[in-house]
Order: structure tokens, then C-alpha cells, then sequence
């Protein structure tokens, strides 16, 4: 798109990718043959040797705790595994190559990461998980499709593992939200329903639906057999608890006006998405939807698009739409009514899931052929009270204060 249009950039952050190469050189070994870490390899980031041998010493202890958790007497896991760090310039989320008994990370993810002890952890878990299970489908029978059971369970167990092993404080909660709002949708929602039905029925209800799932025998009839209560009972019930966030439920409310059953859209959903927006968003919504710079290849997916939607529709507007609304109206300071220009901004599923009152967000924004930045700061007192500017500033490329500018 042209610059010469008010664009709003934003971006998502996302779980760390499993990449799918390494060199073979520096590697650390467990001194004990036998131990579940036969390998950990970092050639291609030597930056992380120390990290390294505490991550193989944490693999050693805890591979045999997940393959207690979660598997039967007649469980045949791999006993053994080599953890590879190499960089990965993709932000999507991968997986363990489980048919070469390999688990990538990628190392970029870890060295920015201020929180890289406690989010590693957390990946680790959940590819050892898969590791365990592997009940995928076999890569050498490609012609044969994966059950999408075994792909949103599948993720759900791995991070009940987590939850049951480290924790269920921090980072990565089991909860229900914006971003996993069903369990199909795998991950700390899966997670969080297992909990859920664990509490209700005990923890051979996991084996049980692990060993399900591994002889290519489930369906939804599983929960009747093992729970005496049918698979939508169980979800109606765990609709009711705190760890079903509001998130959630609003995009269970725009899933059913979608069409969805049971979290599955209907084949033409892409056109009912987009009939809906025509009929019930506004101008400024329609464009600010058109406007997403693409920064996921292919086309950011649809539940992406779903919460933006949300966002954009939220009680109380967005700091986006203010700033719009000012510069439309020639009140936005630092811009004269007519100036083009971009606005910059970064929207996390975090922030738009727990929203906290009083809150206050600060953005940066350009104009055509002007090298300086233009900073806004907005605040919000309580939930549907509304943006209100407070403080507007102009700095140069190096970052030093050029102008501070008057309130409209």
C-alpha cells in the first residue's frame, strides 16, 4: 500500500518456531548413555553452550516425568532424543521432527527472551510431550490425512503437561482466550478444559485419551465412555469457570453468528467474515482492517483477523481510532488537517486480553517525506469511559525531544 495513506501496522507476538536444520559440530552429550538427552547440538548458537548443558539436565529429569503423566504400561515411547538450538527467522509456531527423535528450537527466540529460563521450559515440555506421545501421523504414509482430533488434542495435552509438571502461574496460562478460545483450538485452552475434566473425573482420563488417540480409535464419544458425561456437557460446564476469559466468550460469539460447530467454521467462512464486517462495521474499522501490513506469510489466518475485529469493536474504542479521529479532523497535534502519514503500533494478545483500568498506551506515527517521529500518549480511566490524549511529542531520527506540543 502507499505511503501516502494513514496505515495502522500491527503486530503479533507468537510462540517460539522448531526449526528444521543443524550442523553437527559443537554438540554437548549426557555422560550417562541411557539418559532421554543423548545430544544437545549449538553450532549454530555458540552463545548458548552454558544454557545448553542446564537445558539437557532439565530434559534428563524431566522426559521420564511426562511419559509417566501421560502414558499407559503399554506405552512404547522413544527412550532417547538429541535438542538442537539453531536461529529461525520465522515467528510460527513448529513442532518436534518426532521421526528423527530431534526437537529443534529456535535459538533467536531464546536470546531475546528476558524471561528465556521460564519460557524455555514451557517449549521444552510441550515438544517432549509430543515426543512421548506421537500419536501424529506417520510421515511416511503421506497420503493418508491427520485426524484433526489428534492435531487440537495433541496440543492441548502437550501444554497440560506443563501446566501439571512446572506450573500453571506466569506465562502461558490455561486459560481460555482471544487467541485459543475453544478446545479445538489446542494449546492453553485444551489445557486448561483437561484440567478441568481431570479435577471433575481423575487423570486417567488423559492416559486414557492419549492411548485413544495413538490407536487412531477416537471420537467425541470418548468423553461418554470415559467421563459418563458427553464431550458438549463437559465443555458447557467448563464454559462457566474463571479460566473461560471474556476473550473467549466474545469470539464464541462472533464464531456462532460465523456459522462455527462445535469450533469448526463452516467451508465458506471467509465470505460470511467479510458479508459481516460490510454490514456491521463502521468506515474507520473497514479501513483499518484493509490497512494490516501482511507480516505473515501466507495472509495473517482468520482468528487473527477475528480478534482484530474485536479489538477495533471493543466498548470504549481504541488509542488507534482516536489519533484517526484527531488527525480527520485537523485536531491531531503535529499534523495539519490533510497531512498523510502512518501510525505505528504494536497490539499483543495479552493487552487485549487483560485489560486493567486506568490504562495508558503510548504511539509513534510518521508523515510523508519527514524523517522525525511523532509520539502520542492516550489514556483510558475505566472500561467504556474512552481515549483521551495526554501528552504529544516530536523527536528526531536519534531520539532526542525536537518539540513537545500543546494539547488540541
Amino acid at each position: 500500500m502507499s505511503r501516502n495513506h494513514w496505515r495502522t501496522i500491527l503486530l503479533y507476538l507468537s510462540l517460539p518456531l522448531v526449526v528444521t536444520g543443524c550442523a553437527t559440530r559443537e554438540s554437548i552429550k549426557s555422560t550417562n548413555s541411557n539418559a532421554p538427552v543423548r545430544r544437545v547440538n549449538f553450532s549454530k548458537a555458540p552463545e548458548l553452550k552454558a544454557f545448553a548443558e542446564r537445558a539437557r539436565d532439565f530434559g534428563n529429569a524431566m522426559y521420564p516425568k511426562i511419559c509417566a503423566l501421560l502414558l499407559d504400561d503399554t506405552a512404547r515411547p522413544p527412550r532417547q532424543f538429541d535438542l538442537i538450538f539453531a536461529p529461525m527467522k520465522s515467528q510460527n509456531t513448529g513442532e518436534a521432527h518426532l521421526e528423527v527423535r530431534r526437537i529443534y528450537i529456535n535459538s533467536d527466540y531464546l536470546t531475546n527472551s528476558p524471561d528465556l529460563q521460564d519460557r524455555f521450559e514451557k517449549v521444552f515440555v510441550h515438544e517432549m510431550a509430543h515426543m512421548a506421545t506421537q500419536f501424529r501421523r506417520n510421515p511416511w504414509a503421506f497420503w493418508k490425512s491427520e485426524p484433526a482430533a489428534n492435531n487440537y488434542w495433541g496440543e492441548s495435552i502437550a501444554d497440560y503437561a506443563f501446566y501439571k509438571l512446572i506450573g500453571t502461574n506466569g506465562w502461558g496460562c490455561p486459560e481460555c482466550n482471544l487467541r485459543f478460545p475453544h478446545y479445538t483450538s489446542g494449546y492453553t485452552c485444551g489445557g486448561a478444559f483437561l484440567l478441568f475434566l481431570e479435577d471433575k473425573h481423575g487423570t486417567n482420563v488423559v492416559r486414557q485419551l492419549v492411548a485413544t488417540l495413538g490407536k487412531r480409535t477416537y471420537s467425541d464419544s470418548f468423553f461418554t465412555n470415559a467421563t459418563d458425561r458427553s464431550l458438549e456437557v463437559a465443555w458447557a460446564d467448563f464454559q462457566q469457570t474463571s479460566v473461560f476469559k471474556p476473550g473467549a466468550k466474545r469470539v464464541f460469539e462472533l464464531q456462532q453468528a460465523l456459522g462455527y460447530v462445535n469450533g469448526q467454521p463452516p467451508k465458506n467462512v471467509e465470505k460470511r467474515f467479510k458479508k459481516l464486517l460490510d454490514q456491521h462495521a463502521d468506515v474507520w474499522i473497514k479501513r483499518a482492517m484493509n490497512s494490516i501490513d501482511p507480516i505473515e506469510k501466507p495472509a495473517r489466518p482468520l482468528s487473527s483477523r477475528m480478534a482484530l475485529y474485536l479489538y477495533f469493536t471493543q466498548p470504549g474504542g481504541t488509542p488507534e481510532q482516536l489519533l484517526s479521529n484527531l488527525r480527520e479532523r485537523g485536531e491531531l497535534p503535529g499534523f495539519a488537517k490533510g497531512e498523510k502519514g502512518w501510525l505505528s503500533t504494536i497490539i499483543k494478545y495479552d493487552v487485549m486480553e487483560r485489560r486493567t483500568f486506568p490504562m495508558s498506551q503510548t504511539l509513534t506515527g510518521r508523515k510523508t517525506n519527514d524523517t522525525s517521529r511523532y509520539h502520542y500518549t492516550v489514556a483510558c480511566p475505566a472500561e467504556n469511559a474512552g481515549w483521551n490524549l495526554q501528552k504529544a511529542w516530536r523527536t528526531a531520527l536519534d531520539g532526542k525531544v525536537v518539540e513537545e506540543f500543546p494539547l488540541p
